[in-house]
């Protein structure tokens, strides 16, 4: 029975955790667009919590009926991390936990990041009582956990009114400038073997969104000094974009022409759509259609249309040849053209005009990951709608 649930149906629960009790329903960032949607209504669902004060695991086999959970301090759902199952947590549960990260597994840690992330693009936690929990990362040196919390930063970036880009860039100092001041650019004799993806996390949050001067100049002078190698290299290329001075976009071209390494010019390739500029976004463009290779101008195209400046321009242009560019590129590379596309989050009649047009222009065999991908431009504009009214 309990097999059946999990087997015979789509979608995997959320099991909640708010006031002392234990509940679960369908796990969705936002209602069906259809009346068949394939997500489940009920699941016999084994959960493990335990206290992040220590003791023994409690078992629970949560069905229709919610539960009382006994709480022994902070209470981690999914102890363990190994649940297949999404989490969710009342205001006053996640306030007790964001200060006690440090006494959960790595696992577990991720695990909560990543499903209050999850909840919070799903509407169901306040930006507030996610960056709370980001808060109590602290120095913890853990790729996953930090790059959830940057692209969560990433996607607010695209969604906040001009007016509360502020309070984003103060919000962004405030959880990532300690964690550059505890590693520093430069790698030491005590760093763990990922302190160098987590430096580069937060001198690519920093150097963009917090608008940090100093991690703008120190990048800078990097990338003019020929040294973005190694892992640091795609944030100073990012930050160099952002800043976006006379003549950088061309240097980054003629890298990639004359690199001296493959990783060299693949790297330099990608960074030409890191530019905020329109003008830069739609020379790329024209390149992805004459001088870069056919299986990587998609690619580039689909990083052009995530670019907050240029994307929605590149997206015209790219529409507007349509025909050209199916002919251009290899069938089964059609989709990663219009990848970006999920990123257009802030404007409503935009993402319709975009709907419409790529509902009436198929991309043949790949109908459904077209959906999938206006699908999340959807969920992305109802998080951006709660996301501005908090601010």
């Amino acid at each position: 029975e309990m097999m059946n649930s999990w087997i015979l149906q789509g979608g995997h629960p959320l099991v909640s955790y708010e006031d002392g009790v234990l509940s679960q329903r369908a796990f969705s960032y936002g209602n069906a667009t259809n009346s068949e949607s394939a997500i489940g209504n009920k699941w016999l669902t084994p959960v493990q919590s335990r206290s992040a004060n220590g003791g023994a695991i409690s078992k629970q086999l949560l069905s229709d009926e919610p539960v009382m959970l006994q709480a022994d301090g902070p209470m981690v759902l999914n102890a363990g991390g190994w649940g297949v199952y999404r989490t969710h947590y009342g205001p006053s549960e996640l306030a007790l936990l964001a200060n006690s990260l440090d006494r959960l597994d790595e696992i577990e840690r991720t695990v909560l990041i990543a499903d209050t992330w999850a909840a919070t693009n799903a509407t169901d936690v306040t930006w507030q009582d996610f960056l709370r929990l980001a808060r109590g990362l602290s120095d913890l040196n853990e790729p996953a956990t930090w790059q959830t919390v940057a692209m969560a930063f990433d996607t607010a970036a695209r969604c906040v009114l001009d007016g509360q880009r502020v309070t984003l860039r103060d919000q962004a100092r405030e959880i990532f400038a300690p964690v550059l001041a505890a590693l520093t650019w430069d790698a030491r004799a005590d760093d763990s073997e990922l302190s160098a993806q987590v430096r580069a996390t937060a001198i690519g949050i920093l150097g963009t969104i917090g608008e940090d001067e100093a991690v703008q100049s120190e990048a800078l002078r990097r990338f003019d000094a020929h040294g973005e190698d190694g892992d640091l290299a795609r944030a100073i290329l990012r930050v160099t974009g952002f800043v976006n001075r006379p003549g950088d976009y061309e240097k980054v071209l003629d890298r990639y022409r004359n690199a001296s390494s493959p990783q060299e010019k693949q790297r330099n390739l990608w960074a030409t759509a890191d530019f905020y500029d329109v003008a830069s976004c739609l020379d790329a463009t024209q390149r992805c259609f004459s001088e870069f290779r056919s299986q990587d101008g998609p690619i580039v195209l689909g990083l052009l249309m995530r670019n907050p400046v240029g994307g929605v321009a590149v997206w015209r242009e790219v529409s507007s040849r349509w025909s050209e560019a199916q002919a251009a590129f290899p069938p089964a590379v059609h989709s990663r053209i219009i990848s970006g596309i999920s990123t257009f989050i802030s404007d409503r009649d935009l993402a319709s005009e975009v709907a419409v047009f790529h509902r009436g222009n198929p991309i043949h065999g790949e109908e459904r990951t077209v959906e999938q991908l206006l699908e999340k431009m959807t969920v992305g504009l109802d998080f951006s709608d709660a996301l501005r009214s908090q601010f």
